[in-house]
């Protein structure tokens, strides 16, 4: 597998979209870089950019820094949120601005999309998580029960669980469909990342500290890494 570099005044975001192309997106200061595979079958032994590293397509729209970007599983929209609490809804084929959304009063710091496409959740420094309809841009429902910046999301494949991570370490599940706590977990440091597995078992989180904590949902098993010198 052929490494890429790819430099310039980042935001720390990325996602990759594997619907019928390979699409890279960047979050940099007021914008996003969006790189598409000229390989539809997505052999990840082909580097993805050019020889220039260069975008196939920037997209300009931010009046602040981009936190954070997910791109649905169709491959046709990508949503990204900024510090300034927005989050703008694309249609990657055309480069268009589907809605901009008034959605936190400070940074988002993270956002995922469902596994069907129809369901936004976002989480910000404002200690809460809302969830958003895709396609309307309505708000569906606010869960404001953290204590604490939620610096990151992630939805379970069967769309019911999201898990919500904040700096004081806690990561709480949640049931999108009704609001309720379902469960909490511990971190040793404060969460950076979360994802949960496409069998929708496990949880995985990164920390500020530079371990990984991975957990059996049902078990409650638990398995720390260590290994990384800065945040995950």
């Amino acid at each position: 597998m052929q490494a890429q570099k790819i430099t310039g005044k980042y935001s720390p975001s990325l996602a990759v979209g594997l619907a019928t192309t390979v699409i890279t997106t960047a979050a940099l200061i007021g914008g996003m870089h969006l790189s598409r595979s000229r390989y539809p079958s997505t052999d990840f032994s082909r580097p993805i950019l050019g020889e220039k590293n260069q975008p196939s397509q920037t997209l300009f729209g931010h009046s602040s820094w981009i936190y954070t970007v997910a791109i649905a599983p169709d491959g046709e929209t990508v949503a990204s949120g900024s510090y300034d609490g927005s989050i703008k809804i694309w249609h990657l084929p055309s480069g268009g601005l589907t809605r901009t959304i008034d959605a936190h009063p400070d940074a988002i710091a993270s956002l995922a999309i469902s596994k069907d496409g129809e369901t936004l959740v976002s989480g910000s420094w404002d200690d809460c998580i809302k969830i958003w309809n895709l396609r309307s841009g309505n708000l569906i429902r606010t869960i404001n029960s953290h204590a604490d910046d939620v610096k990151a999301v992630a939805i379970a494949p069967d769309g019911e669980t999201i898990a919500a991570g904040t700096y004081s370490g806690i990561i709480k599940l949640w049931n999108s469909k009704t609001g309720e706590q379902i469960g909490q977990l511990k971190h040793t440091g404060a969460v950076k990342s979360v994802s949960i597995s496409p069998d929708g078992k496990y949880l995985a989180s990164g920390s500020r500290n530079g371990t990984i904590k991975v957990w059996q949902l049902d078990t409650g098993w638990e398995l720390t890494m260590k290994g990384h010198k800065r945040a995950v």
